[in-house]
């Protein structure tokens, strides 16, 4: 209610003070470039002005307009390097994919449409024209003037492409190198677009969660060391299945008298026999790397309140955020419980044991940061870690939690 009614005043505010108008920012994602000398954070922000604000009845009112920005900062300092405008209230800007130095974006503004811009100079690349003359014989038309553009255009990790409908309801993909539209028939799944949640994977090895009454205490499943089960499991069956294709093409040709009863018992007789023998280790691998088995380990003295693991976006599960080693993960969580409560991060080491190395309390955010669903990205490069909240940027030292520095969106 508190963040409410201060969003509902902040144009009264700017009237009382006299200004004709009153600006606030907030970062909607933020995006890590790396070229083989140049680094760069990019951010998308978003700035609402408010031009005038009424109130009465117990009812306020207030009226203006957004505009959406990408700026690039320096990773390390948070310097600002440059900023361009990318969209505004009519044409907001959306931001799909990162593919290599590319950054993939729809927007309407100056009839930009779906383009991709270099990732440190911001430059565009190509933009809808240029990929409609490289696609002649395309014969439909790109989804514009839509409030939910982000549902239209997506990315599909699984193969590198970019998912878009079309103004007919065709799905298609786009090579975002060859720049070639292909007709898809069936839609991938729905990726994941928040960067917390309170289970995880690392690589298909780990899962990560939370147990207690609360759930508080970190968990390990180390179930999946070697392979899932389930695609141990789908091999298996498939693999039943074209055995299940030989035993009938051997019994009709024992029916046919195209091969002798002797041999065809004892061909018989031997895949029944390897049939037996990878059944065996299939349920015994299944044995050892069940739910719920002994591979499950709890950290009492790893607690959190309130405890949501940091994320990797645009996957189709969620994949822990960790250093590229696999040793360190990280968790958001609640300071205390009741008033004064703040964020803070732990990092969490994996090797040589698991154990919290560092935990950070992040003080003095925005007021309006109140709840995990204003985190809009998390990102590491090199030593750092750089969590986004929609009015604060920060960027922290991975191997000690020291906050190296900080933007605040007013």
């Amino acid at each position: 209610m508190r963040r409410h009614h201060w969003i509902l005043n902040f144009g009264t505010l700017c009237l009382m003070l006299g200004l004709s108008a009153c600006s606030e920012w907030s970062v909607n994602k933020i995006i890590l470039v790396t070229d083989t000398q140049k680094k760069a954070l990019v951010a998308l922000e978003e700035r609402y002005t408010v031009t005038s604000s009424s109130s009465g009845g117990g009812i306020s009112h207030r009226s203006g307009y957004t505009n959406f920005f990408l700026k690039t900062y320096n990773p390390e300092t948070g310097k600002k390097l440059k900023s361009i405008k990318v969209g505004d209230s009519k044409d907001r800007a959306v931001f799909i994919a990162q593919t290599g130095k590319k950054l993939w974006f729809y927007s309407n503004y100056k009839k930009q449409g779906l383009h991709s811009r270099d990732a440190l100079t911001l430059d565009i690349l190509e933009n809808q024209k240029q990929i409609l003359a490289k696609n002649p014989s395309w014969g439909d038309e790109f989804i514009s003037g839509t409030f939910n553009t982000d549902s239209y255009y997506q990315y599909d990790p699984s193969n590198g492409m970019i998912v878009f409908t079309s103004a007919s309801g065709q799905l298609y993909s786009l090579d975002p190198q060859k720049i070639t539209i292909q007709a898809l028939s069936e839609k991938p799944k729905s990726l994941i677009t928040s960067c917390y949640s309170n289970q995880a994977w690392m690589k298909d090895s780990l899962q990560f969660s939370f147990e207690g009454n609360p759930r508080s205490h970190l968990m390990i499943d180390k179930v999946f060391l070697q392979l899932r089960y389930d695609k141990i499991n789908e091999a298996f069956n498939a693999q039943e299945e074209k055995r299940r294709v030989f035993l009938d093409n051997l019994y009709k040709q024992n029916e046919a008298n195209t091969i002798s009863s002797p041999d065809y018992i004892r061909i018989r007789d031997s895949v029944y026999q390897v049939q037996r023998t990878v059944q065996d280790s299939v349920y015994k691998l299944r044995d050892t790397y069940s739910y719920g088995g002994k591979n499950k380990e709890v950290y009492p003295k790893i607690s959190f309140l309130n405890p949501y693991f940091l994320i990797k976006p645009g996957f189709f599960e969620a994949q822990v955020l960790s250093i590229e080693s696999g040793e360190m993960i990280f968790v958001l969580s609640d300071s205390k419980i009741g008033d004064g409560k703040v964020f803070q991060i732990t990092g969490i080491a994996l090797h040589p044991s698991v154990s919290a190395l560092w935990t950070t309390q992040l003080e003095d955010l925005h007021e309006d940061t109140r709840s995990t669903g204003d985190l809009t990205s998390v990102d590491i490069q090199d030593i750092y870690l750089y969590v986004a909240f929609k009015k604060d940027l920060i960027c922290l030292d991975m191997r000690n939690g020291q906050i190296k520095w900080r933007k605040q969106y007013d």
